[in-house]
């Protein structure tokens, strides 16, 4: 059982049944895995294999593009100032991951954030 399980982690040579990240954000792999384990005879399904529930859903902003969804969608800032915190306030984003887009120091974006009045 040890060896097949390492086998459906580690898949050697077996470019058919490879699982891309691409197939992985389509949903639960754990389907996939219990399937392939199956075929090579293993008999129910695997007790190991747990996947929570909305597990990968949400992904950190990358781009000015990736903040302006949701209730930043066609709003207009005076300042990039103003936007950053906006996105954290209003957008629900982590102050470190605002803080990569913009290119500025996270303690710099909290201290914004506090201006406001807002705890963080």
């Amino acid at each position: 059982l040890g060896n097949l399980y390492m086998e459906l982690l580690f898949p050697h040579n077996d470019q058919d049944s490879f699982f891309s990240a691409a197939e992985e954000d389509r949903g639960s792999v754990a389907p996939r895995v219990h399937q392939r384990a199956a075929e090579r005879g293993m008999q129910g399904a695997s007790a190991y294999v747990f996947v929570a529930p909305g597990a990968g859903a949400a992904t950190a902003p990358r781009t000015f593009a990736d903040l302006r969804v949701g209730p930043l969608a066609g709003r207009n800032f005076r300042s990039l100032q103003e936007f950053a915190v906006a996105s954290v306030i209003e957008g629900h984003h982590a102050i470190a991951d605002v803080a990569r887009v913009f290119r500025v120091p996270p303690w710099r974006l909290e201290q914004w954030v506090r201006e406001t009045g807002h705890a963080v």
